[in-house]
Protein backbone atom coordinates (compact mmCIF):
# COMPACT_ATOMS: atom_id res chain seq x y z
CA UNK A 1 0.00 0.00 0.00
CA UNK A 2 2.86 2.22 -0.55
CA UNK A 3 1.85 4.50 -3.37
CA UNK A 4 3.28 8.01 -4.20
CA UNK A 5 -0.60 9.41 -4.44
CA UNK A 6 -1.87 11.68 -1.63
CA UNK A 7 -5.24 9.95 -1.28
CA UNK A 8 -6.63 13.17 1.14
CA UNK A 9 -9.58 14.88 0.63
CA UNK A 10 -8.97 17.43 -2.65
CA UNK A 11 -8.96 20.56 -2.98
CA UNK A 12 -5.75 21.98 -1.62
CA UNK A 13 -5.28 18.90 0.83
CA UNK A 14 -3.20 20.44 4.23
CA UNK A 15 -2.55 16.40 4.75
CA UNK A 16 -1.18 13.83 3.10
CA UNK A 17 -2.97 10.11 3.74
CA UNK A 18 -1.42 7.17 2.70
CA UNK A 19 -3.80 4.34 0.87
CA UNK A 20 -4.07 2.42 4.33
CA UNK A 21 -4.82 6.22 5.56
CA UNK A 22 -7.91 6.40 3.07
CA UNK A 23 -8.68 2.56 3.82
CA UNK A 24 -9.02 3.24 7.45
CA UNK A 25 -11.17 6.02 7.40
CA UNK A 26 -13.72 4.36 4.91
CA UNK A 27 -17.04 3.71 6.29
CA UNK A 28 -18.14 1.29 4.11
CA UNK A 29 -18.61 -2.24 4.98
CA UNK A 30 -15.67 -4.49 4.41
CA UNK A 31 -15.16 -8.32 4.30
CA UNK A 32 -12.72 -10.45 6.47
CA UNK A 33 -11.86 -12.61 3.14
CA UNK A 34 -13.17 -12.17 -0.16
CA UNK A 35 -12.11 -13.89 -3.83
CA UNK A 36 -8.21 -12.43 -3.93
CA UNK A 37 -7.66 -14.10 -0.30
CA UNK A 38 -9.39 -17.51 -1.53
CA UNK A 39 -7.17 -17.58 -4.93
CA UNK A 40 -4.34 -15.69 -3.53
CA UNK A 41 -4.04 -12.85 -5.82
CA UNK A 42 -1.30 -10.87 -5.97
CA UNK A 43 -2.67 -7.74 -8.13
CA UNK A 44 -4.93 -7.64 -10.91
CA UNK A 45 -4.55 -7.24 -15.01
CA UNK A 46 -6.60 -7.32 -17.85
CA UNK A 47 -6.63 -11.32 -17.49
CA UNK A 48 -8.06 -11.54 -14.05
CA UNK A 49 -10.20 -8.99 -12.57
CA UNK A 50 -13.44 -10.26 -14.10
CA UNK A 51 -12.43 -13.84 -13.48
CA UNK A 52 -11.95 -12.49 -9.84
CA UNK A 53 -14.30 -10.08 -9.13
CA UNK A 54 -18.40 -10.16 -9.84
CA UNK A 55 -18.78 -7.19 -11.42
CA UNK A 56 -22.12 -7.29 -10.47
CA UNK A 57 -21.15 -7.35 -6.41
CA UNK A 58 -18.41 -4.61 -6.77
CA UNK A 59 -20.41 -2.19 -4.82
CA UNK A 60 -22.04 -4.51 -2.49
CA UNK A 61 -21.25 -3.86 1.29
CA UNK A 62 -19.27 -6.70 2.67
CA UNK A 63 -18.19 -8.12 -0.94
CA UNK A 64 -14.15 -6.80 -0.66
CA UNK A 65 -11.89 -6.92 1.87
CA UNK A 66 -9.08 -4.26 2.65
CA UNK A 67 -6.52 -5.70 1.05
CA UNK A 68 -8.49 -6.60 -2.05
CA UNK A 69 -9.74 -3.14 -2.16
CA UNK A 70 -6.03 -1.49 -1.94
CA UNK A 71 -4.52 -3.63 -5.05
CA UNK A 72 -8.39 -2.90 -7.41
CA UNK A 73 -7.63 1.10 -6.54
CA UNK A 74 -4.01 0.28 -7.57
CA UNK A 75 -5.27 -1.29 -10.88
CA UNK A 76 -7.82 1.52 -11.66
CA UNK A 77 -5.05 4.32 -11.10
CA UNK A 78 -2.25 2.01 -13.41
CA UNK A 79 -5.25 2.42 -15.96
CA UNK A 80 -5.62 6.22 -15.46
CA UNK A 81 -1.87 6.64 -15.34
CA UNK A 82 -1.59 4.46 -19.23
CA UNK A 83 -4.43 6.05 -20.44
CA UNK A 84 -2.74 9.56 -19.56
CA UNK A 85 0.68 8.80 -21.02
CA UNK A 86 -1.12 7.52 -24.10
CA UNK A 87 -3.39 10.97 -24.55
CA UNK A 88 0.02 12.66 -24.18
CA UNK A 89 1.86 11.15 -26.91
CA UNK A 90 -1.09 10.95 -29.34
CA UNK A 91 -2.06 14.81 -28.54
CA UNK A 92 1.82 15.81 -28.18
CA UNK A 93 3.07 17.46 -25.10
CA UNK A 94 -0.33 19.02 -22.93
CA UNK A 95 -1.18 18.93 -19.88
CA UNK A 96 -4.38 16.96 -18.73
CA UNK A 97 -6.33 17.42 -15.56
CA UNK A 98 -7.85 14.65 -13.91
CA UNK A 99 -11.09 15.47 -15.14
CA UNK A 100 -10.08 15.50 -18.40
CA UNK A 101 -8.57 11.92 -18.39
CA UNK A 102 -12.07 10.89 -16.70
CA UNK A 103 -13.98 11.77 -19.69
CA UNK A 104 -10.83 9.85 -21.73
CA UNK A 105 -11.41 6.72 -19.79
CA UNK A 106 -15.27 6.98 -19.99
CA UNK A 107 -15.07 7.54 -23.71
CA UNK A 108 -12.77 4.42 -24.45
CA UNK A 109 -14.85 2.25 -21.98
CA UNK A 110 -18.19 3.59 -24.05
CA UNK A 111 -16.11 2.97 -27.43
CA UNK A 112 -16.45 -1.30 -27.19
CA UNK A 113 -12.87 -0.79 -28.93
CA UNK A 114 -11.84 -4.33 -26.80
CA UNK A 115 -14.36 -7.20 -25.55
CA UNK A 116 -15.29 -5.88 -22.31
CA UNK A 117 -13.69 -8.81 -20.67
CA UNK A 118 -10.42 -7.41 -21.34
CA UNK A 119 -11.20 -3.87 -21.81
CA UNK A 120 -9.16 -1.66 -18.77
CA UNK A 121 -11.49 1.06 -19.47
CA UNK A 122 -14.30 -1.24 -18.20
CA UNK A 123 -12.62 -2.74 -15.56
CA UNK A 124 -12.08 1.07 -14.37
CA UNK A 125 -15.85 2.11 -14.26
CA UNK A 126 -16.91 -1.48 -12.79
CA UNK A 127 -14.28 -0.96 -10.16
CA UNK A 128 -15.45 2.99 -9.06
CA UNK A 129 -19.02 1.41 -8.35
CA UNK A 130 -16.92 0.35 -5.01
CA UNK A 131 -17.35 3.81 -2.79
CA UNK A 132 -14.07 3.55 -1.18
CA UNK A 133 -12.60 2.49 -4.44
CA UNK A 134 -13.95 5.80 -6.06
CA UNK A 135 -13.06 7.62 -3.10
CA UNK A 136 -9.97 6.90 -3.46
CA UNK A 137 -9.24 7.37 -7.03
CA UNK A 138 -10.77 10.25 -7.23
CA UNK A 139 -9.22 11.92 -4.78
CA UNK A 140 -5.62 10.36 -5.84
CA UNK A 141 -6.42 11.72 -9.63
CA UNK A 142 -7.69 15.54 -8.39
CA UNK A 143 -4.42 15.76 -6.15
CA UNK A 144 -1.84 14.17 -8.83
CA UNK A 145 -3.74 16.18 -12.28
CA UNK A 146 -5.85 18.90 -10.85
CA UNK A 147 -9.32 19.89 -12.63
CA UNK A 148 -10.48 23.32 -14.26
CA UNK A 149 -9.90 26.00 -11.93
CA UNK A 150 -8.47 23.82 -9.45
CA UNK A 151 -4.35 23.41 -9.62
CA UNK A 152 -2.77 19.61 -8.71
CA UNK A 153 -2.12 19.50 -5.20
CA UNK A 154 1.78 20.15 -4.16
Amino acid sequence: MNFPYNFAQPPSPEIRWSLADLIDHARFPMARLDPCDKWAIRDFGLENFLRVLDAKRIGEPGYLAPATIAKVIAYGLQIAESTMETMEVLAGLQTWTGVEILAQIRSLADAALIDDEFSPWRHFWIAVQHPTIRWAINNAMMNRWGATDYPPAR
